[in-house]
């Protein structure tokens, strides 16, 4: 698990060559996303996608997560129990 935090703001423009942040999302992590990545949530619907940096790294590299609409905008540091995807 990784200890993250939600970068807030606009996200960034869909990479060339995908159509949306899933299809970025599960080419780059190799399987199909599931739900949540949130620890200990086990929601599966209202999935949307946001960018999180890991506290566990001393570097500025982004990541982008799949989380629920209850636990999209938090603003508290919480586990992801899910892969992470880098940001080009």
């Amino acid at each position: 698990m990784y200890k993250v935090k939600i970068i807030h703001g606009s996200m960034p423009k869909v990479p060339h060559g995908y159509g949306s942040w899933l299809h970025y999302f599960e080419e780059k992590s190799v399987r199909p996303v599931m739900g949540c990545h949130r620890s200990l949530c086990y929601i599966d619907y209202n999935i949307d996608f946001v960018i999180v940096k890991r506290l566990d790294e001393n570097n500025d590299s982004l990541y982008l997560i799949p989380l629920c609409k209850n636990h999209h905008s938090s603003s508290d540091e919480f586990y992801v129990k899910d892969s992470l995807v880098k940001l080009p």
